[in-house]
C-alpha cells in the first residue's frame, strides 16, 4: 500500500496502482505500534483506517496514539487508542478499545493505560479528572476519582494508592 496526492489530498493506493481510497484525506500517518492501522486526517480531525481504506475510529479528535499495550503472545494487536481533543480548559483524554469501540469519552486531564497489567481483552486505565485519579476496567470504575496519585506494582498485582497525602494498598477489587 502506498500514499498518492490529488488536488492537495491524500488517498491510498496499492503496488499495482488500484486506488484503495479516493484522495479525500489531509495527512496520512503510519500508526506506532498497530501494523496495518493508519491515522489519517481528515477535515482537520484524525481518525485511524485500515490499509484496506475502511474507518476504524471516526475522525473527530485532535490526535490519537497507541496505548503501547503488549500481550503476552508478542504483539501489539490487542493495543487500544489514548485519543483527545482541545477544549478551552485544555487537553481532554479519553480511551477507544483494540476494536474500535469507544470505551471513555474525551473528558479526563490524563489517561494511561496500565501496560504491565497483561489481560488482552480488558484495559485497566489509570484516568485523572480534575487531579484525582481513579481505576477504570474498560469503562467501569474500579477505584473512584478520589486519589492523589496511584501506582501499580506488577510484582504483586496490587495498586498503591495516596489520598489525603497518606498512602495505602488496594487490589482490582477495591479492597484497601
Amino acid at each position: 500500500m502506498l500514499q498518492y496526492k490529488e488536488n492537495g489530498k491524500w488517498g491510498l493506493i496499492d503496488f499495482n496502482g488500484k486506488k484503495i481510497t479516493k484522495p479525500i484525506y489531509d495527512e496520512i500517518i503510519g500508526l506506532t505500534h498497530r501494523e496495518g492501522l493508519l491515522k489519517a486526517k481528515k477535515d482537520s480531525k484524525y481518525g485511524v483506517i485500515n490499509i484496506k481504506g475502511s474507518t476504524i475510529i471516526k475522525h473527530k479528535y485532535d490526535n490519537i496514539k497507541c496505548d503501547g499495550y503488549y500481550s503476552e503472545d508478542g504483539t501489539y494487536n490487542y493495543a487500544g487508542f489514548i485519543v483527545s481533543n482541545t477544549t478551552s480548559s485544555g487537553y481532554r483524554y479519553g480511551y477507544i478499545n483494540y476494536k474500535g469501540k469507544e470505551l471513555l469519552k474525551t473528558e479526563y486531564n490524563d489517561i494511561t493505560r496500565i501496560l504491565d497489567k497483561k489481560d488482552n481483552e480488558n484495559a485497566y486505565i489509570l484516568a485523572f479528572k480534575n487531579g484525582m485519579g481513579a481505576i477504570l476496567k474498560n469503562n467501569k470504575i474500579v477505584l473512584n476519582h478520589e486519589y492523589e496519585d496511584i501506582f501499580y506494582n506488577a510484582e504483586n498485582d496490587l495498586l498503591i494508592v495516596q489520598k489525603n497525602a497518606k498512602q495505602g494498598v488496594m487490589n482490582f477489587e477495591g479492597n484497601t
